[in-house]
């Protein structure tokens, strides 16, 4: 070899070990997939709060967060059954008729044949983008692509190479779609949730209680109820109902408001409107028919400082409503339910001594009288402080990333 040669080689050697101390000084972040839909506000509640978790314990730029809607890459029909208008219209115009199909597709022969339908395109899509984006971890908040991603993984030689981490996102009525015996980890909030992943097929030792991620807002100390009122335009004394339905505005919030003039008590209003745009103009022009005081939010990200300000909420039972309420030690009167998935929350809600069920407006002032008269509240706050996991974002982060990168 003559001395060019050596010179030359000498170089390269060089180059390439200064190649591989940059990458061992500076790794190249890990890769997380979030598999959601849009339908429904309290699964993308949880990614997010889940997603602001692992950035606080390990960095804001450790890993590549990538959410991938499932409802969008499973082909035409599926984006438009799955799809956050449909859900919507149909929660809206046919309850009944939802809650029956979500009962339907739950038995086991036809739970199988909705993923078989489901899986060609979407298997495609997933194997695309596990191929394409090599992901490090994949955390799902919504059941829909689970068992089309244990195909696909298996498929590819990755099933128990990749982590895979269900987080469910549902309080009591677990759907089969949730419970995939194949996911490293599955995540649930109450005994009733694990029992029925269990009973689907789950291995005890991979069904975790924990909770239902919050926003870590609602984790923290805040300034006392009246300072946040002040803050809000409000009076800082009264007692204060918040009412709300979810992201979309769901149910008969508007009923509920106008129930409340019969309230014979000095008390204010806050309304979280959400997406109904027609129920927010609606009070809007008619805030000069109530006897109290009324403060209107559209959809906001507020709700952690709003839900601390009240003393009491009025919401339909949506699972996530609830643990936020629970994490804001905050006392609900449930107005009702998304037939299907929510129908036993309200009951739950009654048992665990944090709350009452009333559907009817009317009635809700009577319940309402009775728990300010009796000083219900304050034992109600009581039992949310006994069942809430004050850490259970952080928790449910530190445990999924114990597991996929101890």
């Amino acid at each position: 070899m003559n001395q060019g040669s050596f010179i030359r080689y000498n170089s390269i050697d060089l180059k390439y070990r200064l190649i591989i101390n940059f990458e061992m000084n500076n790794p190249k972040p890990k890769k997380i997939f979030y598999l959601f839909t849009k339908a429904g506000g309290g699964h993308v509640a949880a990614l997010e709060a889940l997603k602001r978790a692992i950035k606080d314990l390990k960095g804001e730029d450790a890993f590549i967060h990538k959410e991938i809607d499932v409802s969008a890459i499973g082909g035409k029909i599926q984006g438009l059954l799955w799809s956050r208008k449909t859900y919507s219209c149909a929660l809206k115009y046919f309850p009944f008729l939802y809650g029956m199909l979500f009962k339907l597709f739950n038995i086991k022969l036809l739970t199988e044949m909705l993923i078989k339908l489901n899986h060609p395109n979407l298997g495609r899509s997933l194997r695309k983008l596990i191929l394409d984006e090599s992901p490090d971890l994949i955390i799902s908040v919504h059941p829909l692509a689970n068992t089309s991603l244990v195909r696909v993984l298996k498929d590819l030689g990755l099933l128990g190479k990749t982590p895979i981490v269900n987080v469910v996102t549902e309080l009591i009525y677990i759907h089969r779609f949730w419970a995939v015996p194949e996911f490293d980890l599955t995540i649930v909030a109450t005994e009733e949730a694990k029992n029925k992943c269990i009973e689907y097929g789950c291995s005890p030792e991979r069904v975790k209680l924990i909770g239902i991620p919050v926003d870590p807002r609602f984790l923290q100390a805040y300034p006392d109820k009246g300072t946040l009122r002040l803050g809000m335009g409000l009076s800082p004394d009264k007692f204060t109902i918040l009412i709300m339905g979810g992201a979309e505005g769901f149910g008969k919030i508007y009923d509920q408001v106008r129930a409340l003039n019969k309230l014979q008590k000095d008390f204010q209003v806050i309304v979280i409107a959400g997406r109904n745009d027609k129920l927010f103009e609606r009070l809007e022009s008619e805030k000069e028919c109530f006897k109290f005081p009324l403060k209107l939010y559209g959809f906001t990200k507020e709700v952690p400082i709003i839900m601390r300000a009240a003393d009491l909420l009025l919401s339909k039972s949506g699972p996530q409503t609830v643990v936020e309420a629970i994490a804001s030690e905050l006392p609900l009167i449930s107005t009702g339910y998304i037939p299907g998935q929510e129908e036993p929350i309200p009951e739950w809600v009654e048992k665990t001594g944090i709350g009452k069920y009333m559907a009817n407006p009317k009635e809700t002032v009577k319940i309402i009288n009775e728990l300010i008269e009796k000083k219900e509240i304050e034992k109600m706050k009581k039992n949310m402080r006994r069942i809430k996991n004050p850490k259970v974002t952080y928790e449910t982060a530190g445990v999924i990333l114990s597991l996929a990168f101890h």
